[in-house]
């Protein structure tokens, strides 16, 4: 099971307004200026002793290296990193239609941690479950560990409710160039559809795009395409036999040319 946290004021605080870790010695705070919330190391090691990945997940476009590095001084090191320039290239990537700014069920995320409500909001609408916290909280290590515990129960509830024996399971080979990847749909409308809750993102299975009969006789073999067209219009099986050919094309070597 993973969880992961947003960085501005979730883990990054302000020292006017929340309760901070002791600041970095010199010289590294001149390069970090970032003060960590309270409780924040002691929450990420608590959290991988009892198993669970921690991520971040942020929309800033602070580079991987900086926060691995930044959290390394504090003895924090996560499994994960998403920034603004992963998300845009992983999951917005060229769709036209504009997704979240933060999409936890694509990297499989059971739990995430925000300050802003409309990532909760988001999160109802595509599935996938969000702990909004903004406001100092003394015991916000607590609450955190107990919501990702019942996460996980619900999980392995859900694990077993749906396990092979309790469904039928249909094997479906689909051939690569057959088919492609469309559009991302959100957990919940999908769980209205299947009845259950999805987890991770779900690719809708379509068919080529049409192909018109300019571009089909242009694939063709070039002697195939010097026929007048009835080959192209033919049965398969006639055209196997004529090899292309139209009925209207001359044979050489023929049994007519044999007799002639």
């Amino acid at each position: 099971m993973r969880v992961s946290f947003d960085l501005d004021e979730v883990l990054f605080v302000s020292p006017r307004t929340h309760k901070t870790e002791p600041p970095l010695p010199f010289p590294f705070n001149r390069v970090f200026s970032e003060r960590l919330r309270l409780g924040t190391p002691r929450l990420v090691s608590q959290l991988q002793s009892l198993g669970y990945e921690v991520w971040v997940y942020t929309s800033s476009f602070r580079s991987e290296a900086y926060i691995r590095r930044l959290f390394r001084l504090y003895h924090v090191r996560f499994d994960g990193i998403i920034n603004a320039q992963r998300h845009l290239r992983e999951v917005q990537r060229d769709k036209k239609t504009i997704l979240p700014q933060k999409m936890p069920n694509y990297y499989r995320i059971s739990l995430h941690v925000d300050d802003e409500a409309i990532i909760c909001t988001w999160g109802r609408e595509y599935g996938f479950r969000t702990y909004q916290l903004d406001a100092e909280d003394d015991e916000w290590v607590e609450k955190i560990i107990q919501r990702a515990k019942a996460i996980k129960e619900q999980e392995e509830r859900e694990v077993r409710a749906h396990s092979p024996g309790n469904l039928e399971v249909h094997k479906v080979h689909l051939r690569k160039s057959a088919f492609i990847r469309t559009q991302i749909f959100s957990g919940s409308a999908l769980a209205e559809l299947c009845g259950i809750a999805l987890r991770q993102p779900c690719f809708a299975l379509a068919g080529p795009a049409p192909v018109s009969q300019a571009a089909r006789q242009a694939r063709r073999p070039r002697r195939e395409r010097r026929t007048c067209g009835r080959a192209l219009s033919a049965p398969p099986r006639e055209r196997r036999r004529s090899r292309g050919r139209c009925a209207c094309a001359p044979r050489s070597g023929g049994p007519r040319s044999r007799r002639a």
